[in-house]
């Protein structure tokens, strides 16, 4: 998911049409819950029953607060890059996720407990 992402990311600069921007919309929101199910999953998985309501509600302040966060730092980006460049900034920063994703013998060789 995170190479589809970084790799559908920069077309967002350079979309002529709406419709264009939509295709690559409907490309990330199709991997998106897959990757999400995934984590999900796989974070239940090798989480003690005890501790799963406290590392849930965890994750899920974490990500709504990020997003909180992002929206207001993304807007304040976009008015000191403009939309394009800043655009192709976070497509990098995709990439490098990616990247560093795919080099980790972490995620490689995660497995789920029994």
């Amino acid at each position: 998911m995170l190479w589809a992402e970084a790799l559908a990311f920069p077309f967002y600069a350079v979309a002529p049409t709406w419709w264009l921007l939509l295709v690559v919309a409907f490309a990330e929101s199709v991997v998106s819950p897959i990757y999400n199910i995934a984590l999900d999953s796989y974070r239940l998985a090798v989480t003690p029953d005890a501790l799963r309501g406290r590392v849930t509600s965890a994750i899920d302040t974490l990500t709504t607060g990020g997003a909180a966060v992002g929206t207001i730092v993304g807007g304040a980006l976009i008015a000191l890059f403009g939309p394009t460049t800043l655009t192709l900034i976070l497509a990098g920063w995709l990439a490098l996720l990616a990247l560093a994703a795919t080099l980790s013998k972490t995620v490689r060789t995660a497995r789920a407990t029994d």
